[in-house]
């Protein structure tokens, strides 16, 4: 302040002394003109009279008092005297800064109360220094000197930018000029409560061979720490890579296409991470199965009566194993439809007493002959009493399907009559019946008088409740269904519950109000652990690397339909309790799927690895097995 004052009064001291010097050297300059035209006057006056030279009163700088450069003395003077004030600042402050400078009093660290710290990751840490002058807040981080009570469980840096290293608690604090800051506690925690990104795995995991122009569409998901996955909706950059695109061309969203004859591995990149290699091999022609069978169910249809139909199914078995349900688009046909007719989907309907021949044919192949005979209705109605005996109960397929055939099997203790009110099905919660299609009764040959052949029943559906029709009217019971035959009651359609477990079907009469219980038990559980892969040369890791080591186990599915189950993998260390993860997947009907998971372990010895399978919290399958943990 005080230089700049002192440069202020010397500036304005020149400004003064410049106006007076440009005045005096105006005022000089006229005299100097006057002078001038007085010698000229002279002159002429000389040369007039012939007298003899004057001496000219010439203008001398010199003898008007200026120096060589035409500056006035005293001018220079009055400048010289201007720099006195500038002169007189620089010295003043120079004495004043000898005064005492503000003193660094105390430093604050932030933050005081840091959140707990995993293994791996940082945190950065402010020191503010505090001033005897009253001034505070100032950032001196990168000038104190930082310590860590611990240097195993954290490390800090220069900069006050801490790393955790190991579980365990440290003291953060930072010195300058012999002031120390208060002592922060730090807890570093297992990385587990972060999760990290572990690995990225590509499906289908096992491509089949692509024939030349066509394309096989592949994905990826993330896979992380605590065992949870991204589906490839969830990931917003995937990199794609065909080790050869001349064979194999693979786009920005992973459809492969075939190029020409020859073999590739596909990896994916996302986030840092590359999935392992998934080879696929490309062939001139694609090598389809080929039909060799179709077999028409029932093969033994019983006799069916005049006014009443019979569902028949085929099923066409392919040159590669497999099967698929060819009725509805199959070639029906019957010998004789004055007899009985069937439709396009395989229906049966009798017209006339006789017997016909029924087969299916699709691509060239076709069926067995069937035979089926089809006889009169027959309207005699006896006198009805019940009771209810040896209820049975058969699901096929006995797991979860999206439509099964249940089949109830019970014994009448006397004689049934056609004039009996109902017999009525109770299913249970769950079991979709609304949509049921086929519904057949009959009773057993041999085991009662009066047996009844198979025939399509009249049907009424409310609830879970299916209510057989008896009145003699709608023509369901032609004959009496005698005293210890066996009744069978076929109901095709039902949805199965989807949920594990057991269930019974009920069953009951006009004469027998109480509902009796089937004593079968239907236990839906498809799902099982085929094989799990543990790895090997597993090394403890600690520290900021951490090594993962992937562990494989493969389920299998029998149902008909996807069934999304729950996993759960158990760690043990030397006998100890030590981990667990979980989470649930989709395994495809009637298929499988490789479910691949990473992990580090940090305790040497033996560890036992279980895995559990449940659906609907009931468990479906286990497996245990131990490997060895060096150090």
């Amino acid at each position: 302040m005080i230089i700049l004052i002192g440069f202020i009064v010397s500036t304005i001291f020149a400004l003064i002394v410049w106006f007076l010097s440009k005045n005096v050297q105006k005022k000089n300059q006229m005299q100097t003109d006057i002078g001038k035209q007085k010698a000229e006057i002279i002159a002429l006056i000389e040369d007039a009279i012939e007298a003899h030279p004057i001496g000219t009163d010439e203008t001398n700088n010199t003898s008007q008092g200026r120096d060589k450069q035409g500056w006035p003395t005293w001018e220079k003077w009055l400048m010289g005297l201007s720099l006195l004030p500038l002169i007189a600042s620089f010295v003043f402050a120079g004495v004043y800064d000898q005064s005492p400078k503000p003193t660094l009093s105390s430093i604050t660290i932030a933050p005081a109360s840091p959140s707990n710290l995993p293994v791996g990751a940082a945190q950065t840490f402010v020191a503010s220094g505090n001033y005897s002058d009253g001034l505070s807040g100032v950032d001196i981080s990168s000038q104190v000197t930082w310590t860590s009570s611990n240097q195993m469980v954290s490390s800090v840096s220069v900069t006050g930018l801490a790393t955790g290293l190991t579980v365990g608690s440290t003291h953060i604090t930072a010195t300058l000029s012999g002031v120390t800051s208060q002592s922060v506690t730090m807890t570093v925690v297992t990385a587990t409560s972060i999760p990290t990104l572990t690995s990225i795995h590509i499906t289908p995991s096992a491509p089949g061979d692509l024939s030349v122009g066509s394309t096989q569409q592949f994905s990826v998901s993330e896979v992380y720490s605590d065992g949870s996955a991204k589906s490839p909706s969830d990931i917003e950059t995937v990199t794609w890579t065909s080790s050869n695109p001349s064979i194999v061309y693979i786009s920005s969203s992973g459809l492969a296409t075939g190029i020409t004859v020859g073999i590739v591995n596909i990896t994916a990149f996302v986030s840092g991470k590359t999935s392992n290699p998934e080879s696929i091999k490309v062939v001139k022609f694609a090598i389809l199965p080929t039909l060799t069978s179709i077999h028409i169910t029932p093969a033994a249809p019983a006799s069916l009566s005049v006014g009443s139909n019979q569902q028949f199914t085929a099923i066409g078995s392919y040159s590669d194993g497999s099967t698929e349900n060819l009725t509805n688009i199959a070639s029906w046909g019957g010998s004789n439809n004055a007899i009985a007719t069937v439709s396009s989907t395989g229906l049966a309907y009798g017209t006339a007493s006789g017997t016909i021949n029924i087969t299916a044919s699709y691509e060239g192949i076709t069926s067995q002959v069937v035979s089926m005979a089809v006889i009169a209705p027959t309207t005699s109605n006896p006198p009805v009493t019940v009771p209810i005996s040896n209820v049975s109960l058969a699901v096929t397929p006995p797991t979860i399907s999206t439509a099964a055939t249940y089949i109830v099997s019970f014994a009448l203790g006397v004689t049934q009559s056609a004039s009996a009110t109902a017999i009525v099905l109770t299913f249970p919660t769950g079991a979709n019946i609304a949509g049921v299609n086929v519904a057949t009764i009959q009773t057993s040959a041999g085991l009662g008088t009066n047996a009844i052949p198979a025939q399509t029943i009249a049907i009424a559906i409310s609830g879970q409740n299916l209510t057989i029709k008896t009145n003699a009217a709608t023509g369901v019971f032609p004959a009496a269904i005698g005293a210890g035959a066996i009744v069978q009651i076929t109901v095709s359609g039902v949805i199965n519950p989807a949920v594990i477990g057991s269930y019974s079907v009920s069953v009951q009469t006009a004469a027998q109000p109480t509902p009796v219980a089937s004593n079968s038990i239907i236990t839906t559980t498809p799902i099982k652990i085929q094989s799990v892969t543990l790895p090997s040369g597993v090394r403890t890791s600690s520290g900021i690397i951490v090594t993962t080591y992937p562990t494989t186990f493969r389920l299998v599915n029998s149902a008909s339909v996807d069934v999304t189950v729950t996993w759960q993998v158990n760690f043990s260390a030397n006998g100890n309790p030590y981990s667990n993860y979980s989470d649930s997947v989709t395994v495809p009907k009637n298929g499988y799927i490789d479910v691949t998971k990473s992990y580090y372990y940090t305790i040497a010895g033996t560890w036992n690895v279980t895995y559990t399978i449940s659906f609907n919290g009931s468990q479906l399958d286990t497996w245990s097995g131990t490997m060895n943990v060096l150090q």
